[in-house]
């Protein structure tokens, strides 16, 4: 680590730090895909996390709908539904990763 190294503003990671975890973040297909959700919704934070919250609620929708089609039980997903990990980062965090579930499930 250089002995000149700053605190980055956003994370408090030391800025090499932050450049090594994050470096290959940058040419992957993932980060391209998310790059484009996230610039439809330019500066509309709150648009952003609503979509990704519809798409989490489609997600418990479709996975419902293949359950009852393979006659298999429904407690997991309903654990899954109410578990407040995925409240808290699809619909208060805004992760993409709810429009990639929902893609998955809906090429089953």
């Amino acid at each position: 680590m250089r002995r000149n190294s700053r605190k980055h503003a956003t994370t408090g990671y030391i800025d090499d730090q932050f450049d090594a975890l994050h470096h290959g973040l940058s040419a992957s297909i993932a980060a391209a895909v998310s790059g484009s959700l996230y610039s439809l919704f330019g500066a509309n934070i709150t648009a952003m996390k609503a979509v990704f919250s519809i798409f989490e609620f489609l997600t418990l929708l479709l996975a419902w709908r293949l359950l009852i089609f393979w006659n298999r039980s429904i407690q997991p997903l309903l654990l899954m539904a109410w578990h407040p990990f995925f409240i808290f980062e699809f619909s208060g965090s805004g992760h993409s990763d709810s429009a990639m579930m929902f893609l998955m499930l809906l090429s089953i």
